[in-house]
């Protein structure tokens, strides 16, 4: 090691020498130029972010349309999404939330504001769950399932087999697994719950594979409570619900079009979490089902 004030050899100097121009001297490699695509991508989130910018502006007017500006800012968000840009995505999704939350709407828009606001606060979930928020995540949890009952309230009878099945099943399944990803137990089974009740006063449909499709979802739907509620601390509820559930995927496999493959899958997967609850027998009872079906 030199020192300052040290003399040093010639070569060591040469050294130095050689060393400091290097530094003085040396280029990384550039980075490779964009595609044609990354440029369309960075392009079109420049000019998105440019119009999140004109809309906090404009949502401060008095006379501001926020219903309208909602519905916008949910496109506007696309290219944020598809180019990676995580701060101005959560800017956008805050903003949408901020501003349905300030809008009263009118009784002939309140069951499409019920729908797009609940989905709006599930969305900010996740943002905030991408930026390990997971407080702020957890906090929007109650009232983002209360959202999604409101809105299963005031649907119509006949209306709700089809939006159970197509979308408040994949929003409620999706909600579950955020809110038990935010930390929170009874809020994953209160989600579960809502969906279970929406399919159980819903006529399957008729059409035989939409009725396939129905009875799938509805047995993996008890499925996924019974694993939040083991997690909630309610292995009495849960186990209430074991033989219904294997009896259901039972079923469902006996018509003509199942997916067997996929409930055999299942119901070794529920076999597996009744084992880790210490529920022996009817871990027994799902993996006896599962050996039937895989062997018929």
């Amino acid at each position: 090691m030199i020192y300052h004030g040290e003399a040093c050899d010639a070569d060591t100097m040469y050294v130095l020498k050689m060393l400091r121009c290097w530094v003085l001297c040396y280029e990384p490699t550039p980075p490779p130029p964009e595609t044609t695509a990354e440029l369309a991508l960075r392009s079109a989130a420049t000019f998105a972010s440019q119009k999140v910018a004109a809309y906090e502006r404009y949502v401060t007017l008095p006379d501001a349309d926020l219903w309208k500006a909602s519905q916008e800012l949910a496109e506007v968000a696309r290219p944020l999404t598809a180019a990676g840009w995580v701060d101005e995505i959560m800017t956008v999704q805050e903003l949408i939330v901020a501003s349905l939350r300030a809008y009263i709407p009118s009784a002939a828009q309140r069951v499409d504001y019920l729908i797009f606001f609940a989905e709006q606060r599930q969305n900010l979930i996740a943002r905030l769950i991408d930026q390990h928020r997971l407080a702020d995540a957890a906090a929007l949890g109650p009232e983002t399932v209360a959202g999604y009952t409101d809105y299963y309230n005031a649907m119509r009878e006949v209306d709700r087999s089809e939006i159970v099945r197509l979308r408040l099943d994949p929003d409620l399944t999706a909600l579950q697994r955020q809110l038990r990803d935010a930390g929170l137990t009874a809020e994953p089974v209160a989600a579960l719950g809502l969906l279970i009740a929406g399919f159980r006063a819903s006529a399957p449909p008729s059409a035989p594979a939409d009725r396939l499709d129905f009875d799938f979802k509805f047995a993996e739907a008890r499925q996924d409570l019974i694993a939040r509620l083991i997690d909630d601390g309610r292995t009495s509820d849960a186990r209430a619900l074991v033989n219904e559930t294997i009896d259901a995927y039972r079923q469902y496999a006996s018509d003509e079009g199942a997916k067997r493959t996929l409930v055999v899958g299942d119901l070794i997967g529920l076999a597996q979490l009744l084992a880790a609850a210490q529920l022996a027998a009817d871990s027994a009872a799902a993996q006896q089902a599962a050996s039937d079906l895989a062997s018929a």
